[in-house]
């Protein structure tokens, strides 16, 4: 575990969003060596005891409401630990260097580990404000729109104020670069993001990809990241994220970030996981399948697009109601994605359903029935693949309209030593996992 990672899981702790296993390396961490972390509690004691005097108005009532003081000392105890923390006072301030914070945030975030403190918003402010300002590196024509005018980076460098849009083509890429940290924004092509203003680093990934290498960030003012279905706040880590108008995808490097949609739900994503903002929150398992991404569209042509969602089985009875929330018949479908065998033999893909559907498997067409038809259990409506055994996963496409009512669906396989059934979510990948 490196040290950018304990800082990032500290800051986590003191956020609030450390699950219980990385708590727990982290506290194995720092029991490591016992005499440096009372000595780092102490040191952060005595300087949040600081910060407070020297910007509270009455230090004693509010270093006792941050609980700084154990409950159990006596009155008497209190003050000597108040007077030690006013000898200690400075005839002027002076704005500590990078190291220095960096030292004292994971020293502050250390000893709200061991100590147990949380920080009220009074003391918050201990934490130097990060620079928010992000230079921009890009091509000589990416169009950087600022309010109703359109400007273009001529000189491929300038800086990003609150409410600027950057929009890159299809061969172009942008980098983001904060003031006096390394804080790294990567903007892939065919992205746009808007910066927003407020406490903190905050720009919004309307569509696109980014890469974010993000230094550990005071807990008060994160990094947060906007998109249509969900947000991402982020206090030091490094990971990828792509959104379009109706799915955003997430991949941690290393560090945790929080995962949030607009419902409210939430997850602590960390290092090697990927998760999905769609219809709700999913944590993609690394090692097994959780079902194909689908598509729908109004219409029974592919083309009028509604949603998409993370379909864990395909077997649907919609019949009359609507297939997704807002859509009416006729309407249509993609599902795409991975499809994982258990053994190296051929399979046969029953396709029963009302009205039309093709599947394609590794990128070879093996049914085609896209016409209207009423729905029949039977052995007929099937097609044929044969996996490899250096092969087991491969590229699934699966397509499907319905015309009028009675919409049925069923995805089913079957082999010499596969029983029939539907086919199960941990056979189905989303695209690319």
């Amino acid at each position: 575990m490196s040290d950018a990672d304990i800082v990032a899981l500290v800051a986590a702790h003191v956020e609030g969003d450390l699950d219980p296993v990385s708590r727990s390396h982290l506290v194995e961490k720092l029991n490591e060596d016992p005499t440096l972390s009372l000595t780092i509690g102490d040191q952060v004691r005595t300087h949040l005891l600081l910060h407070a005097l020297l910007h509270q108005s009455q230090p004693s009532l509010a270093v006792q409401r941050a609980r700084l003081i154990p409950a159990g000392f006596s009155p008497i105890k209190k003050k000597q630990l108040v007077a030690s923390a006013h000898a200690l006072r400075p005839a002027a301030t002076r704005r500590p260097s990078r190291w220095w914070y960096a030292v004292v945030a994971s020293a502050s975030a250390a000893a709200a580990l061991i100590f147990g403190v949380w920080f009220s918003p009074s003391f918050t402010n201990y934490f130097i404000s990060a620079h928010t300002t992000a230079r921009i590196v890009a091509h000589s024509d990416v169009r950087i729109v600022r309010g109703p005018a359109s400007l273009s980076q001529q000189k491929g460098h300038g800086f990003l104020l609150p409410g600027d849009t950057v929009m890159t083509a299809a061969n172009q890429r942008a980098e983001l670069k904060y003031e006096h940290e390394d804080t790294v924004v990567d903007i892939g092509p065919l992205t746009r993001v808007q910066a927003i203003g407020g406490a903190g680093k905050r720009f919004r990934l309307e569509q696109g990809m980014v890469d974010i290498k993000a230094m550990p960030q005071p807990p008060t003012k994160p990094m947060v990241v906007e998109t249509p279905h969900a947000d991402v706040t982020v206090i030091g880590t490094a990971f990828n994220l792509s959104s379009d108008r109706f799915l955003t995808w997430l991949s941690v490097n290393h560090g945790q970030v929080q995962f949030k949609n607009h419902a409210g739900e939430r997850l602590s994503v960390g290092a090697g996981q990927r998760a999905l903002a769609a219809d709700r929150l999913t944590l993609i398992p690394p090692d097994r399948g959780c079902g194909l991404i689908g598509e729908y569209y109004q219409g029974m042509d592919l083309t009028n697009l509604k949603s998409k969602r993370l379909d864990p089985v395909i077997a649907f009875d919609w019949e009359s109601d609507e297939p997704a929330p807002g859509m009416t018949h006729p309407f249509s479908v993609r599902w795409t994605g991975m499809i994982e065998a258990r053994f190296a033999e051929t399979y046969r893909i029953f396709l029963p359903s009302d009205d039309g559907v093709r599947l394609w498997i590794d990128n070879r067409l093996v049914f085609d029935n896209w016409r209207v038809q009423a729905y029949r259990e039977d052995n007929e409506r099937y097609g044929v693949f044969t996996f490899d055994q250096d092969r087991l996963r491969v590229p699934i496409r699966l397509e499907y309209f319905e015309r009028h009512t009675f919409a049925i669906l069923r995805l089913i396989w079957m082999s010499n030593s596969q029983p029939r059934q539907v086919i199960p979510a941990s056979a189905l990948y989303p695209e690319g996992n």
